[in-house]
C-alpha cells in the first residue's frame, strides 16, 4: 500500500456563499437526547458551478418549542420554514399532505439553491442553511450514482453508455 499526503483532500468548513443543490431525502428523526427534526441532506450539484461539488450540506428543521397553529398543522415544525422550502423545492403551490413524512418523501430528488452561512455552537464552527430558494437550473444532469439515486423518484432515467451526436432527435 501506498499513497501521498494531499492536503486538498482534507475535510473543511464549507465557504459561505450559494450552492445549487439535490435534495437527497428528507425524514423525521431525533437527536441522540430525543430533541425531534427533519434531517435534510443535499448533495451539492455537479452539473453546475459549484465550490466543493459532490459534497454534502446538512440541513435540519427543528420542531418548535412553542408552535403557533400553523406551526402544529405541520406537526410542531415551523410553517414558514416548510413553506418556504416547499416553495424553492417546486412543490406545487396548495397540494395537501396527510403528514410531515408524505412531505418529507416528495422533497427527494428535488433541486433548490441554499445560502450557507457559518455558525458557531459549543465552541465549534458549523456550516449552516439560512436561505432556501428555487434553483436556477432546473434541468438536472446526473453525473454520479449518488444523485442518480436521488432523482429516482422524479421519473429521472440515467443515461447508460455511451452515444454520438446522431443519436440524439435535436
Amino acid at each position: 500500500m501506498s499513497f501521498n499526503v494531499d492536503h486538498s483532500q482534507a475535510n473543511s468548513l464549507l465557504p459561505e456563499g450559494e450552492y445549487e443543490c439535490i435534495i437527497e431525502f428528507a425524514r423525521q428523526t431525533t437527536t441522540r437526547m430525543g430533541t425531534p427534526f427533519i434531517d435534510i441532506p443535499l448533495i451539492i450539484r455537479k452539473d453546475v458551478d459549484n465550490p466543493k461539488k459532490g459534497g454534502k450540506i446538512y440541513h435540519s428543521l427543528w420542531m418548535k418549542k412553542e408552535p403557533t397553529p400553523a406551526d402544529n398543522a405541520c406537526d410542531g415544525y415551523s410553517a414558514k420554514q416548510i413553506q418556504s422550502l416547499s416553495k424553492a423545492a417546486g412543490l406545487p403551490n396548495g397540494k395537501g399532505y396527510a403528514s410531515i413524512d408524505d412531505w418529507c418523501n416528495d422533497l427527494a430528488g428535488k433541486p433548490i439553491r441554499v445560502t450557507v452561512y457559518h455558525a458557531e455552537y459549543n465552541g465549534n464552527v458549523n456550516a449552516r442553511v439560512s436561505w432556501t430558494n428555487e434553483t436556477r437550473y432546473p434541468n438536472v444532469i446526473a453525473e454520479d450514482t449518488e444523485t442518480q439515486t436521488a432523482l429516482q423518484g422524479e421519473g429521472f432515467t440515467p443515461i447508460q453508455g455511451s452515444f454520438a451526436d446522431d443519436d440524439v432527435p435535436f
